[in-house]
This record gives C-alpha cells, sequence and structure tokens, in this order.
C-alpha cells in the first residue's frame, strides 16, 4: 500500500480536499483488492496532523464501536467532520445554478464536471447529465443542442464545441 505513496490527509486543506482524499485511497484499495478491515487500517494510518488526533479522540469515545468499524462507516464519520452538510448544500446549489456565463464550451463542461461530483444525483443517468449540461449552456448553442433531439453527455459536449467553432469562425 504504501509503495503506492497514497495521500495524507491533515484536516486542514478543506472541504473539496477530503472528498479527493478519499477518492485517491479507494483507487488504491481497488487496486491492491483490499478487504474492508485493511481499507479501515490504510485510512486510519493516512490521517496526519490535526485530523490524526481528532480521529482518536472520536474513537476513544465510542470504543464499542471501533471493533465493527466498516470502511464505509469511516467514510461517513470523516466526511461528515470535514465536509459538512451545509457546504455540500452550497455546493449542489452552485451546480444547480452553473451556466456556461462567458467562458467557453470546454471551460464550461471542466466545471461541470468537477462541481458535478457535489450533486451526483442530478446526473445519474446520461439522459439528466446531458440535459443538465445542455440547459446551461449559452441561448444560442442550447437552442441549436436541443434541436438535435437526446443526445448522450459527450454527444452533447462534441456538438457544442462544434458549434462554438462555427459561430466563432463566423464573427471572423
Amino acid at each position: 500500500f504504501r509503495q503506492l505513496t497514497p495521500p495524507t490527509f491533515t484536516g486542514v486543506e478543506g472541504p473539496e480536499a477530503v472528498a479527493e482524499w478519499i477518492r485517491q485511497l479507494e483507487q488504491n484499495f481497488d487496486l491492491l483488492q483490499c478487504t474492508d478491515a485493511q481499507k479501515v487500517v490504510c485510512g486510519r494510518y493516512m490521517l496526519k496532523g490535526d485530523a490524526a488526533l481528532w480521529w482518536s479522540g472520536y474513537w476513544r469515545l465510542r470504543q464499542a464501536e471501533f471493533n465493527a468499524l466498516t470502511w464505509d462507516r469511516m467514510k461517513e464519520v470523516i466526511m461528515d467532520k470535514y465536509y459538512p452538510q451545509s457546504y455540500r448544500m452550497r455546493m449542489e446549489r452552485a451546480f444547480w445554478d452553473l451556466t456556461q456565463g462567458t467562458g467557453t464550451v470546454e471551460e464550461y463542461e471542466q466545471e461541470f464536471t468537477r462541481m458535478s461530483a457535489f450533486a451526483p444525483h442530478m446526473v445519474d443517468t446520461e439522459l439528466k447529465k446531458a440535459h443538465k449540461f445542455r440547459d446551461g449552456l449559452n441561448r444560442t448553442l442550447r437552442m441549436h443542442v436541443a434541436s438535435q433531439g437526446n443526445l448522450s453527455f459527450d454527444e452533447t459536449v462534441i456538438r457544442a464545441v462544434q458549434l462554438e467553432s462555427y459561430q466563432t469562425l463566423d464573427a471572423f
């Protein structure tokens, strides 16, 4: 596990960092085919500084639960502490309101992909994801893409990028 140089988490990096820390650990766990018990041990080992101190104190008060601790429960406890519900709701709202604005389609797609992690239920099917993306496009692009029917997310992005490039060429 250590040869994969897994990330550490100290608790001072900010809310989005804890989600990324968990994502990276889970990639390592999948690669190594870790058992649930191994995930807990490794996850605990990768907590450093303030996060390690908090974790020790948290479980010192819950010894009876500790032996039955699962990786899913550990993630839940850590997320509740370092990725509070209020922050998640604020970011979900920001995703709901996300539009292309003055950026390019590619810039919008990057932000859309990043922000969609905060509201996975809004993009849990290909159609919902494509429609949410399409609905945030600037008006002209949105109308043209919508006229194409139900496209996949990737097709929606490709069409929007193509249309945007045609608009840019027409401007010259």
